[in-house]
């Protein structure tokens, strides 16, 4: 649905050029919900508005659908945009207009009757959960409440992609949970593909099938959420699933751990110790559930009198469905 191919965006300045984004590449599947995920000026919002053409690349494609969206004519592009929803951060709803008229708002250029907007506002707004209340004022209604407004909004032309951008820093932790619930809904109901750009790691852990890590203008890492959190060497698998606070472990071997799945049934370190002679310490863990599975993230200090055969216990780790990361003292048999 989305295929991004080298795109770059340069900002012209008199003292030097400003790289915003450095030769991004990324696919999006039909009805997928993709996390981009990075700290602030990591280029999220350029890319947002290059997504969209409101920003123009300066080198690289955009293509939505079977449109290749930096190719087409200023009319054509006009109407692709139609067919993509934004969600922003604030619903940025008119107070002067009541609910029903905010929502119908992307409808109005297209002249479709009044009836006919009131009675599309009314089906999203059954959509987003806020029945009865077309006629009420945004000054009215609760920050989450407006967000609801804001997504019906984006919903009105009955766009194929939802591009939200930051849809949940400005709520609550509750209210974010109910939107977050919402936008999954709504993608499965409507088979929207749905493109997450966010600093909050939670959200991607709550809402996405797939994740990609921004930083300073460049894609670091992405893949599905369920590998890209496995992979125990993946700077996002740190991220998804932290390890608590703790001491430096000081063992002869150190191995650091993620598995998945039956894996984390698995009480890896009693069998390290019984297979290879060792004591095994699980200096700190974390066994979180991201999707439909489970993640066991572990960091295992090994000590042993006598020498520690490394190659069997990775071996070992690997069989039961841990990918790993190691730190051995000098003298470890590899």
């Amino acid at each position: 649905m989305i295929s991004v191919r080298e795109l770059t965006k340069v900002y012209r300045q008199p003292a030097r050029d400003v790289v915003a984004l450095d030769n991004i590449t990324l696919d999006i599947d039909d009805g997928e919900i993709h996390g981009i995920i990075g700290r602030s000026g990591a280029g999220k919002s350029t890319l947002v508005r290059c997504l969209t053409l409101l920003d123009r690349p300066t080198n690289g494609s955009v293509v939505v659908g079977s449109q290749n969206l930096t190719a087409v004519s200023d009319t054509e592009l006009r109407n692709a945009r139609r067919r993509i929803g934004m969600v922003f951060q604030h619903a940025n709803l008119l107070s002067s207009r009541t609910v029903a008229d905010n929502i119908s708002l992307p409808l109005e250029s297209g002249k479709k009757k009044k009836a006919d907007r009131r009675a599309k506002a009314k089906e999203l707004l059954d959509l987003v959960g806020l029945s009865g209340l077309e006629d009420t004022y945004p000054a009215q209604l609760s920050g989450g409440q407006r967000q609801r407004v804001g997504i019906a909004r984006a919903l009105a032309a009955d766009p194929d992609v939802l591009l939200c951008d930051e849809p949940t820093s400005a709520l609550d932790p509750a209210t974010t949970d109910d939107i977050l619930k919402l936008i999954r809904a709504v993608s499965d109901r409507l088979n929207l593909t749905v493109v997450v750009i966010t600093h909050e790691m939670s959200v991607v852990k709550t809402l996405c099938d797939s994740v990609s890590l921004l930083d300073n203008g460049k894609i670091l890492d992405f893949g599905p959420l369920s590998q890209v959190a496995a992979n125990v060497n993946s700077d996002l698998s740190r991220a998804l699933l932290p390890l608590p606070t703790h001491e430096a472990a000081s063992a002869d071997l150190v191995i650091e751990v993620v598995g998945s799945q039956d894996a984390v049934n698995i009480p890896i370190a009693t069998k390290i110790a019984a297979e290879h002679s060792v004591t095994v310490d699980i200096a700190a863990a974390n066994i979180e559930t991201l999707g439909d599975a489970r993640f066991a993230h572990y960091l295992l200090a090994i000590d042993s009198d006598t020498q520690i055969n490394l190659t069997g216990i990775e071996a070992t780790l690997v069989r039961n469905g841990y990918s790993i990361r190691t730190r051995a003292k000098e003298g470890v048999q590899a």
